[in-house]
């Protein structure tokens, strides 16, 4: 058995393939199972008698999915584009492209009369999320007004634990 089809048939990494003998690595699977990973740790770590939670975990678990969600859409629509036979010229800018852009350039190349349904809600969810994730990784300076709140050493409640604790 060659070293190609050895790693590839031992490798837990689903998303890969030869190409003139070297094993291509594509993390899709992986990100998309981050992803789904990190929603179900902030859907447990919610603290039941917080509403909404305000356990740190949460937020970093829930922040943790939606960037992993967004990035295993732009993976898929890459992959795809990368079996296209555009030239490398021309790949590169479509690289560049936003990922519902993306989509609707694959979308073309296989039926030139559709477009992606903008004004469906699942694409309207997705571009929330694309949007959600553009605001974190791209901020722009926001001034809002804020209180001072007094520091509760009882906080968080008692069985809900905190990162500190676990690290601990």
């Amino acid at each position: 058995m060659s070293d190609v089809s050895k790693s590839k048939q031992n490798s837990p990494l689903k998303a890969s393939e030869t190409e003139e003998g070297r094993v291509i690595y594509r993390p899709f699977i992986n990100i998309l199972a981050d992803a789904i990973f990190f929603a179900f740790l902030a859907e447990k770590d919610q603290c039941p008698e917080n509403d909404p939670p305000e356990s740190m975990d949460y937020f970093s678990y829930s922040r943790m999915s939606i960037l992993n969600t967004v990035f295993s859409l732009e993976c898929a629509a890459n992959m795809v584009l990368a079996q296209t036979e555009l030239p490398a010229a021309l790949m590169k800018k479509m690289e560049r492209l936003p990922t519902l852009e993306k989509y609707d350039l694959l979308l073309f190349i296989r039926n030139p009369r559709k477009r992606i349904p903008r004004e469906k809600s699942f694409v309207q969810s997705i571009s929330e999320l694309i949007e959600l994730r553009n605001n974190y990784v791209h901020p722009k300076k926001q001034e809002q007004e804020s209180e001072l709140l007094e520091i509760d050493n009882d906080l968080p409640p008692k069985n809900c634990t905190t990162l500190n604790e676990r690290i601990l």
